[in-house]
């Protein structure tokens, strides 16, 4: 059984149901005062929740006898197992479930005081519509119970969307960078006990196992994520909960909790591809393989570029770094996914292989010219090739004509100085012509 799925139902249906049947004994006045006050404790909640986690960040702990401010002792714990730059992108992701948190508490001892404190004081004011003889005595009450009952079921129903909408997008996103560890870690080689398929009973620990009821627990979180009630709840509350969670960072940029873990789940899809560029022989590159694999991959990167917000291409950015030195990639220090147009970098390939497979009757200086200058003034390809050992692209060439022509026209770069001379000696290293 799916304890999560089965609260979840239970958070949705009870509010509502109570919501009614207090508004039959409270009548239409009271229901509605109860309403409003529910709706002031999730504005209230919501404006203080980033306030109440902001002091929470830089409040004082103990550690060991020592006095530390909670967003160090933070950094410190993950700086001890992880590169720097993912410590500066996970102290705001922990602030903004800090305050996903903090909004939820806010939001239930608010609802309890006004519950048994205002709500009680307040109805003394609030009182049934009386109904008066022609005498002004008052002959009878009118409380409009099914009024007050629609009103109640409104009240239930705001506060099982604000409780369930918060919940759910906490579980969908847990679930989701998860699924990323596991994934990065399946690339990187290392076991990881998120990396399982929860449909196939095999990769689940025996009964007993001291990981069992981690499994258990992912397993239920992974299925309440494709649920229909948590896709009807992320549908209705996505921008809210993003709003909800949002964190303004020192140099003034906002992030919110979905749009760092869109990041992490477009880092791995970015590293998954990335990976597949080892797997090509770069000493043999100009073959039919080679270059339809390459065609696939700058193609699939341009579509994760595509799918990922702003928030999301600006944090993969800042890790690209990371990525590059834990994959044993070529540097990507300078490589910004906003600014790079994989389709056309993939291009370039085939450009290459299309000019290699011209007879030298259709040879144009025009041809070889342009393919020299997109290498050049490619972000990601020659910084790419030139990573890679004992690549002579111009042995790879089939005709000599082919390779003379590329040998005049770097002269020719090198003489006019339209391009760097940094950039001129790379060309000339990745096609051997030192």
């Amino acid at each position: 059984m799916n304890y999560i799925l089965l609260a979840m139902a239970l958070l949705t249906v009870m509010p509502i149901v109570f919501g009614v049947l207090l508004g039959l004994l409270r009548g239409s006045r009271r229901a509605l005062l109860r309403l409003i006050l529910i709706v002031v404790c999730i504005v209230v909640a919501f404006a203080l929740c980033g306030t109440f986690a902001k002091t929470l960040m830089t409040t004082e702990i103990q550690i060991n006898g020592e006095s530390m401010v909670m967003q160090d002792f933070i950094r410190e714990t993950i700086t001890s197992d992880l590169p720097e730059s993912m410590a500066e992108f996970a102290i705001p992701l922990v602030q903004s479930i800090l305050q996903i948190m903090v909004f939820l508490v806010l939001f239930f001892v608010l609802w309890f005081l006004t519950w048994a404190i205002v709500f009680p004081i307040c109805k003394l004011f609030v009182k049934p519509r009386r109904v008066k003889d022609e005498r002004g005595n008052v002959v009878s009450t009118k409380k409009h119970s099914l009024i007050g009952a629609v009103i109640g079921a409104v009240q239930g129903v705001i506060v099982a969307v604000c409780v369930c909408v918060v919940l759910t997008g906490l579980l969908v996103q847990t679930n989701s960078i998860m699924t990323a560890s596991g994934e990065l870690n399946g690339i990187m080689g290392e076991s990881d006990t998120y990396a399982v398929d929860y449909d196939n009973s095999s990769d689940l620990p025996e009964e007993g196992d001291a990981t069992a009821s981690n499994f258990d627990i992912m397993g239920m979180v992974s299925e309440y994520a494709d649920s229909g009630l948590a896709k009807m709840y992320d549908t209705i509350g996505a921008k809210p909960f993003a709003r909800l969670s949002q964190v303004k960072l020192e140099d003034g940029t906002k992030i919110t909790f979905p749009g760092q873990i869109e990041a992490v789940r477009g880092l791995v899809d970015i590293a998954k591809e990335l990976i597949k560029l080892q797997d090509i022989d770069f000493k043999n590159l100009l073959t039919q393989e080679n270059i339809n694999t390459l065609e696939t991959i700058f193609g699939n990167l341009d579509t994760i570029k595509a799918g990922m917000s702003d928030e999301a291409r600006t944090t993969v950015n800042k890790l690209m770094t990371t990525l590059g030195d834990e994959l044993g990639l070529a540097d990507l220090n300078s490589m910004n996914i906003t600014g790079i147009n994989f389709q056309k970098e993939g291009e370039i390939f085939t450009h290459l292989y299309e000019y290699n497979n011209k007879d030298t009757s259709e040879l144009t200086r025009e041809d070889a010219e342009s393919i020299l200058r997109d290498i050049a003034q490619s972000d990601l390809i020659l910084d790419m090739l030139q990573q890679q050992d004992g690549i002579n692209l111009s042995d790879q060439l089939d005709d000599a004509e082919h390779r003379e022509m590329i040998a005049d026209i770097l002269d020719g770069m090198e003489a006019d100085d339209t391009i760097s001379q940094e950039k001129i000696d790379a060309l000339r290293s990745i096609f051997g012509l030192n």
